[in-house]
């Protein structure tokens, strides 16, 4: 017959996650007073201004970012400034968005269109895809009516 154990068997750290009456406690901790009001978040701040952030990757061919380092290049020695390349992309953004009706209509006279794959021997349709998007923008902005 076996023995009884005199000491209490090890459990594994994930174990005590299954245990109610120590869930509960650790709960009842971190909720403090029922009546625990928090504090109003400010309107303004570095926090709230960043709020509608969002973090975007893009990839650039070779030529596609050197274009964009000398817009930025130009933007830094023209204002004095140390600012980043977001601020220039966010500032380009801005130009485009009253204009976005017109660019819809310029790409909607492009019709439909295949994306053509990243291999490298489908460069020149890359080219041309490219191209053609290009041209639908620059027709856009040449209908605008900026400043």
């Amino acid at each position: 017959m076996a023995k009884p154990l005199e000491a209490k068997p090890p459990t594994s750290s994930v174990s005590r996650f299954f245990d109610a009456a120590v869930t509960t406690r650790v709960l009842d901790r971190k909720r403090g007073p029922a009546n625990c009001e928090l504090p109003e978040v400010p309107s303004s701040g570095k926090g709230s201004e960043r709020a509608g952030w969002r973090k975007r990757e893009f990839t650039l061919t070779e030529e596609a970012d050197e274009t964009f380092s000398q817009i930025a290049a130009l933007f830094r020695d023209g204002t004095g400034t140390r600012m980043k390349n977001s601020h220039v992309f966010r500032a380009i953004m801005r130009a485009f968005a009253p204009n976005l009706q017109l660019l819809r209509e310029e790409v909607s006279r492009l019709g439909a269109m295949r994306l053509p794959s990243n291999l490298p021997e489908y460069e020149a349709k890359r080219l041309d895809f490219e191209h053609r998007l290009a041209s639908a923008f620059c027709r856009a902005m040449q209908r605008a009516n900026l400043p």
